[in-house]
């Protein structure tokens, strides 16, 4: 071989090699960039379906607690109907899967106080129509613990949609606004 066709062919396989290195580079970088796109979109998507649960649950959980209040200032029924509870305890269980330990803490409390709040109702339900005085002061006590209950409630509750719309990204509410909303 002289010099020329030596040139020729070492310089074509360099630009062999240089190119197959090139192309096996890039292949490299657009598999990664590939990977990081597909686990980003799968986390991003994940990350919106779970704020979707979260807010459902949240929503559903405080919606049956306001109606297990209600239920149990129903004065149609001597005894209270537990499927409102049961139901709670249901709403409960399904945030417990989504929520975060400081929404399940609060929404604990308010499935006390919602339970409380019934039981206290069946009580005085039992003792208003008796006209004995023991009877009569045990209904005044019970109706101030009501009462008392149903404020600690409020709190509970006030603090659960403080959590909530900070964990959404919203602005926790100014404690005025709070105040005005309850009147």
């Amino acid at each position: 071989m002289d010099q020329e066709t030596l040139r020729l062919v070492v310089t074509a396989g360099v630009a062999l090699i240089a190119g197959l290195g090139g192309a096996g580079l890039s292949a490299w970088i657009n598999r990664k960039n590939t990977v990081e796109t597909l686990t980003s979109t799968k986390e991003r998507d994940h990350t919106m379906w779970l704020r979707n649960r979260k807010q459902e649950a949240y929503a559903e959980f405080l919606a049956v607690a306001d109606g297990v209040l209600k239920a149990s200032w129903n004065e149609d029924e001597s005894s209270p109907d537990l499927r409102s509870l049961t139901s709670l305890t249901t709403e409960l269980n399904k945030l417990k899967l989504v929520g975060s330990d400081e929404t399940i803490r609060l929404a604990a409390e308010i499935c006390y106080c919602a339970a409380t709040a019934y039981g206290y109702e069946h009580v005085i339900g039992r003792l208003k129509d008796r006209t004995d005085a023991a009877s009569k002061l045990k209904l005044e006590e019970v109706m101030e613990k009501d009462s008392n209950n149903l404020s600690v409630y409020s709190n509970w509750v006030d603090d659960f949609v403080q959590v909530a719309r900070v964990e959404f990204g919203g602005e926790p509410l100014r404690r005025e606004r709070q105040t005005q909303a309850r009147q």
